[in-house]
């Protein structure tokens, strides 16, 4: 599980990274209310999303209640939600008397991750050709692989064992060697 903090009485304007595409409830945010949110009797965590089945319709939005508990609001980045890049956030609180009140809209920052990539939160991401790289490597083997290893090519492309170069069956024949042949009546 990750967990995030998110001061909300001092947001940042900048997006905060939040976790990766496709995380499955692994991301806790760990919310402080602004001061003008503290007295409400219930609070809503409001996700915005874009729906990814159709980009040109309209956000999604999904509503999570969640309670204060200590000066602080957790609740679990819902994983449809994770699916694009961005998603937005903001905290409602509902007063006793029906007043609502919201705090500034967040956007949370997804990355991209290879799925059965382990990423250690805080640490570089490769890039996703690298991690495809790692995630295929990590996945294909043969029982023959030592022989299979030592199958390469050489920088024309041509195949060598060990690095060195096959010997070919065959010789190349020159245009002379072939004229010679037609005009000699070899062919």
């Amino acid at each position: 599980m990750r967990t995030l903090e998110i001061d909300l009485r001092n947001p940042p304007v900048m997006p905060i990274p939040a976790g990766y595409r496709g995380d499955r409830k692994i991301t806790h945010l760990v919310l402080t209310p602004p001061d003008y949110l503290l007295d409400a009797a219930a609070f809503v965590a409001v996700f915005a999303y874009a729906d990814i089945t159709c980009p040109r319709r309209a956000d999604k939005e999904q509503q999570v209640p969640c309670a204060l508990a200590d000066s602080s609001i957790t609740v679990a980045l819902p994983s449809a939600a994770t699916r694009g890049g961005q998603c937005r956030m903001t905290l409602q609180g509902v007063y006793a008397d029906g007043r609502m009140g919201q705090s500034a809209m967040l956007t949370l920052d997804l990355g991209e991750v290879a799925h059965g990539q382990t990423v250690v939160p805080g640490a570089d991401v490769p890039t996703l050709a690298q991690q495809v790289a790692l995630n295929t490597a990590a996945r294909h083997t043969h029982a023959n692989m030592p022989t299979l290893d030592k199958l390469g090519e050489d920088i024309r492309g041509a195949p060598t064992w060990e690095s060195t170069p096959f010997a070919a069956p065959y010789r190349r024949i020159t245009n002379q060697e072939i004229n010679d042949m037609i005009f000699g009546g070899t062919i």
